[in-house]
C-alpha cells in the first residue's frame, strides 16, 4: 500500500506529503502522508500508515521523530493525524504509537471496530453460516478467480452501494482494473455464479502476512442464495492454507451516534473474527 504504482491512483485527490528519512544517503524510514492546509495526516487514501522503519531501534527512533517533529514545524505544520494499523495487523514494520511525537500534545480522535481472524486461534465458524455454506452450495454455486472487476463493479458492487449506501467505491472501475495491472497477484477479484450468473463478489488486497477482503458485494439473488456466505467460507479456509496470519474484514464504522453498525459486526463475527481497535490520532506540534 506503500508504493507509489499504488498511491499515486488518487495523486489528484490530495497534496502529497510523504516524508523519506534518510541517513549517509541510505533510505531508512518513511512516512506516507498528504497535507491539507495547516494539517499532515498520514495518509487519508490509505487505510493505515505512521511511521515506515526499515530496522526498528528505539534510541535512533526517537531520533527520527525529533527530526521529523522539527521537519513539520520549519514547513508551517501544526498538527499531525495519525491513522494508525489495526491492532491484529503485525507491528514489525511500523513504530509504537507512544513513540510518535513524545513531546506533543496527542487526543485520541476515534477508535474504529476492525474485524479479523487471527488464524493461530482457530477458525470458529457459526453454525448459521455453516448451514448458509452448505445450502449455497447445494444450490449450485461456482466461485470463480477470475479477476472480472468490470463484471463485478457494474452489475452488483455499484448498484448495492447506491441502492443501500446512496454512495459509490472509493475506486472507480478504472483504478481498481490499473492497481490489479500493477499488483496482479496482490489485487484479486473473486466471483460466484449460479449458472454462469454473478451473484456477488470480493475484492481480495493480499499482503502477505495479512489478507484483506477490500469490497464485498451481492445482488439480491445472491443474498436469497448466501452467496456472500458460501465465497467468505472458501476465502477463509483458503488463505489459512496458504499461511496467511490474518484474514482482515475492515470496520465496521459509521457515521452516526452508535458508530458502528450492529448487524455488519454480527455478520463478521459469525464469519469468525474478533474485534481490533484502530485508533486516529492528532498530534498538537504547536508550542
Amino acid at each position: 500500500m506503500f508504493y507509489r504504482d499504488y498511491m499515486d491512483y488518487h495523486s489528484d485527490r490530495f497534496e502529497d506529503f510523504s516524508v523519506l528519512i534518510y541517513v549517509n544517503k541510505s533510505i531508512v524510514g518513511l512516512i506516507p502522508a498528504n497535507r491539507s492546509k495547516n494539517t499532515v495526516y498520514s495518509h487519508q487514501g490509505l487505510t493505515y500508515g505512521g511511521l515506515l522503519l526499515e530496522n526498528f531501534d528505539a534510541v535512533f527512533a526517537k531520533e527520527i521523530m525529533t527530526a521529523v517533529e522539527k521537519f513539520y514545524k520549519d514547513n508551517g505544520v501544526i498538527d499531525f493525524q495519525l491513522k494508525s494499523f489495526p491492532s491484529s495487523y503485525p507491528q514489525f514494520q511500523s513504530i509504537p504509537i507512544s513513540s510518535f511525537f513524545k513531546n506533543s500534545k496527542s487526543k485520541i480522535i476515534t477508535t474504529h471496530k476492525s474485524l479479523a481472524i487471527d488464524y493461530s486461534k482457530g477458525v470458529k465458524i457459526h453454525k448459521t453460516k455453516l448451514k448458509h455454506q452448505r445450502k449455497g452450495l447445494d444450490c449450485g454455486l461456482e466461485i470463480r478467480l477470475d479477476n472480472d472487476f468490470k463484471t463485478f463493479w457494474t452489475a452488483v458492487l455499484t448498484p448495492m452501494l447506491k441502492d443501500r449506501f446512496q454512495t459509490k467505491p472509493v475506486h472507480s472501475l478504472e483504478e481498481i482494473e490499473q492497481l490489479h495491472s500493477f499488483f496482479p497477484d496482490k489485487i484479486l477479484q473473486y466471483n460466484v455464479y449460479l449458472h454462469d450468473k454473478i451473484l456477488g463478489g470480493i475484492t481480495i488486497y493480499n499482503k502477505g502476512s495479512v489478507v484483506k477482503s477490500q469490497y464485498s458485494a451481492t445482488t439480491l439473488e445472491g443474498q436469497k442464495n448466501y452467496a456472500i456466505d458460501v465465497l467468505f467460507l472458501y476465502l477463509i479456509e483458503h488463505y489459512k492454507n496458504s499461511g496467511a496470519q490474518f484474514f482482515c474484514m475492515g470496520t465496521v464504522t459509521t457515521n452516526d451516534s452508535l458508530g458502528y453498525n450492529p448487524g455488519l459486526l454480527k455478520q463478521k463475527q459469525e464469519l469468525g473474527c474478533s474485534i481490533y481497535s484502530q485508533q486516529i490520532i492528532n498530534f498538537s506540534l504547536h508550542d
